[in-house]
């Protein structure tokens, strides 16, 4: 879901969402950039990195970049002592922060990992449909070419193949893009 900033986009995300839990679909509705708009619609505790059960069938996360590195990082790096030298490095910290598109790509990833019926996090459900509310429409084309642009970079290894993934669907057919827009208030020239 995108569209300019103010239109609406995460009540119509919700209401999918609502629409998609009453037919018996499990959904979840994923806001990203570290954002709480659904949770203020459930009058819910703001959900975090989490995926909570607001409504029967309908889950909601809010992700947040800097946790979606931490849970990539988790879940290519099987050594834990590796991971924890990762973390405690501010060299790491700062060259994850200084490379653009980096939080992008990650966020792009945890959204596509939500898609997947065989789930890398070990408590993850499986969705019947995921519903991205995603950033107003001048930030959210280029947050939607992230994959292409990485993989096209990487050319070879886990960022090229990884990126390449998350940037065709498994199943066309179920992957529908939907902008939303509001009449101009005044006449438009």
């Amino acid at each position: 879901m995108t569209g300019k900033g103010g239109v609406g986009k995460t009540t119509v995300a919700v209401a999918l969402g609502l629409r998609a839990a009453a037919e018996g679909k499990r959904a979840i509705v994923c806001e990203v950039a570290a954002q709480e708009n659904a949770s203020r619609i459930f009058d819910h505790a703001e959900v975090g990195f989490h995926e909570v059960e607001m409504e029967e069938n309908l889950w909601s996360i809010s992700i947040d970049p800097d946790e979606s590195i931490r849970e990539y990082v988790l879940l290519q790096l099987k050594v834990r002592a590796m991971r924890d030298l990762l973390f405690r490095s501010r060299v790491f910290t700062y060259l994850a922060a200084a490379t653009p598109g980096l939080k992008e790509l990650v966020t792009i990833g945890k959204i596509w990992e939500l898609t997947q019926l065989d789930r890398k996090v070990k408590s993850g459900r499986k969705y019947d449909l995921v519903i991205v509310d995603a950033p107003a429409t001048g930030h959210g084309i280029g947050f939607l070419q992230t994959p292409r642009t990485f993989a096209a970079i990487a050319r070879v290894g886990p960022i090229h193949s990884q990126g390449s993934a998350a940037e065709q669907p498994d199943h066309p057919t179920r992957t529908t893009p939907a902008p939303r827009s509001s009449p101009c208030p005044r006449r438009c020239r």
